[in-house]
């Protein structure tokens, strides 16, 4: 276990800081998530949508086999009357001949049979409708005139209906036939037995439209979904949803099939929607139910919710996770921070961190190499007085500029915590590539090529610090590149041209133009800048070399020290500025390559 820590450890420590945010992103957040959550989604939808049709029509048949077996115990009570032999006797009886005390024991024999065939849980009333000009057609309770009902809806559709029984809604029936209970009704007429073309009488059946209502209503398993019976007039017989019998549902008319059984779907106005339809055995009723799909969409979208928010959580675990690898990777650069704050108190001391191959690792080693420089420096100034020396050791101190590489470094911390990748990568690899120039191997003397390189790197930091508001124009002879130049003494003052020049402006933007030619033997570099440019008693002051001890007049007297140790007064450094326009640094050496520098 440990031996596998290790190698762990080695390889986090030596991959780019970037390939470990981003390994981490890709193999805890981004990968599992996004293909977690389209399986999730696209799986549950599916089994949302089967089970809620699969549902809806396992209850759909339940409902019709249950309504069916009531309307049979109805139909077979229909038979019954229709086949009794004592009622149809009494229907066709002679008027001419009929006496009076006949007539009464027929009403009480029709009034026992009524009596006898109403069922308190399905029938609610029997009704006959006999001739009239008997003393019961008149009764009104259990036995009418059948001439009071011949222009009645529902007589007409008996009389032409082929069906042997036909169903329908209280709205065929007149006020007269009408009581307090909201009713369905089953019609059939009494043949004579001798002879099927006469017929003797009509009797109607009448059940509870509450009851079928309720039972239609256990049909309903899904949301804003609803059932219905309708005959062949597409009208209305009863619903689940309590509209009136007799009206007409706009979804009626829309079922293209009603003979067809199973699951199908069809378009309305208000969206598309699934529906069951099958005919009621003995009757011209259809069963219909109606499932919006907008309501199975809207079971799924509440699930969907429930996964978002497993998600979240998981998301949530899972970018802890990464922050803590992150934070890992990161824990150098603080320290590294940390101890570039006790430079400021005069503390020289190696930063000590497990060394790796990547940026942090790289950068503190050439951190340490600074450390160890300024100190061997420092003891060669102390032991030998030796004036370049000390010359150069004041420019190292200058460029490892605590407050400059503290903010950067905090600049890196802070763009790995946001796990702004790129950023990390390059921002740590211009610094890298800044003190690498400073250093140049421990030489004093550095090519002209090689200081802007350094100058790049400087500015490119920059504009990660200041949002690229500083543009860097480079237009230097090739020829000039390969020749020597004391290093360290450009970037001061390009420094300066952005801190004293171009940030001082009040948009805070500018450019910085860099232009070097070969002219008679002499390297002649200029560089210029749109800044706010300097008044004229600050010419007068560089011009008379009247510098303070601190910022830009420290870093302009440092490269006049320098450049007249190596150069003697074959050199010139000159300034040329105008308040709001800019400032335009002259520098002029005399031409040396490598071995001309070495020998000088």
């Amino acid at each position: 276990m440990k031996t596998v820590n290790r190698m762990i450890y080695r390889f986090l420590y030596d991959i780019s800081l970037r390939k470990k945010l981003l390994l981490s992103y890709l193999l805890l957040l981004l990968l599992p998530l996004t293909a977690l959550t389209y399986y999730s989604y696209e799986k549950i939808t599916r089994i949302i949508y089967d089970r809620t049709i699969f549902s809806a029509e396992q209850s759909f048949n339940q409902t019709h086999e249950y309504l069916s077996y009531k309307m049979y115990r109805v139909l077979k009570t229909s038979d019954q009357i229709a086949m009794d032999s004592t009622i149809k006797r009494i229907m066709g009886r002679n008027l001419s001949d009929y006496r009076i005390i006949d007539q009464i024991q027929d009403m009480y024999d029709l009034t026992r049979y009524a009596d006898s065939y109403r069922d308190p849980e399905d029938i609610l009333k029997v009704r006959f409708y006999v001739q009239n000009g008997t003393i019961y057609s008149q009764e009104n309770v259990n036995m009418f005139s059948l001439e009071d009902v011949r222009n009645t809806d529902w007589y007409q559709k008996l009389m032409t209906s082929s069906e042997k029984v036909v169903g329908f809604p209280s709205s065929y029936t007149n006020d007269s036939e009408k009581n307090t209970t909201d009713i369905l009704s089953l019609g059939r007429k009494m043949i004579s037995e001798s002879n099927y073309k006469i017929i003797l009488g009509v009797f109607r059946i009448d059940i509870s439209k509450g009851m079928v209502d309720t039972i239609l209503a256990r049909a309903n398993t899904v949301r804003d979904s609803y059932t219905y019976l309708s005959n062949q007039d597409g009208l209305l017989v009863a619903s689940s949803n309590g509209m009136t019998a007799g009206e007409r549902d706009y979804a009626v008319s829309a079922v293209p099939d009603s003979g067809k059984n199973g699951v199908s779907t069809v378009k309305l106005d208000t969206g598309t929607v699934y529906y069951l339809t099958r005919m009621i055995p003995g009757t011209d009723w259809q069963m219909i139910t109606i499932i919006p799909e907008s309501s199975i969409i809207r079971e799924v979208g509440g699930l969907r919710t429930e996964i978002i928010m497993v998600l979240l959580v998981l998301s949530t675990v899972a970018y802890a996770f990464a922050t803590y690898l992150s934070v890992s990777v990161t824990r150098r650069l603080s320290r590294l921070v940390l101890r570039m704050k006790q430079i400021q108190d005069g503390r020289l001391d190696p930063v000590n961190l497990r060394r790796g191959k990547d940026e942090v690792g790289e950068l503190t080693e050439n951190y340490n190499f600074m450390l160890k420089r300024i100190t061997t420096l420092l003891e060669e100034q102390y032991t030998l007085g030796q004036e370049l020396k000390s010359a150069e050791l004041k420019a190292l101190q200058s460029q490892i500029n605590p407050h400059f590489l503290y903010n950067t470094l905090d600049l890196i911390n802070w763009l790995s915590l946001k796990n702004r990748i790129a950023e990390v990568s390059s921002v740590t690899s211009a610094l890298a590539n800044f003190y690498k120039s400073s250093l140049n191997k421990g030489s004093d003397i550095s090519t002209i090529e090689n200081e802007l390189r350094h100058i790049s790197s400087y500015v490119q930091i920059q504009n990660f610090r200041f949002l690229n508001s500083i543009r860097l124009e480079v237009q230097v002879d090739e020829c000039v590149l390969p020749y020597m130049i004391p290093k360290i003494t450009l970037q001061p003052l390009v420094e300066n041209a952005i801190i004293h020049g171009i940030l001082e402006k009040p948009d805070k933007t500018g450019t910085i133009a860099i232009e070097g030619s070969l002219e008679h033997g002499y390297i002649v570099l200029v560089i210029r800048d749109n800044g706010l440019g300097m008044p004229s008693h600050r010419l007068e002051q560089i011009a008379m070399k009247h510098d303070g001890d601190k910022g830009s007049q420290y870093a302009i007297r440092n490269i006049n020290e320098r450049l007249r140790l190596l150069y003697g007064e074959a050199h010139r450094l000159s300034y040329e500025s105008e308040r709001g326009e800019g400032t335009c640094v002259t520098l002029k050496i005399p031409a040396r390559k490598h071995n001309d520098a070495e020998a000088g």
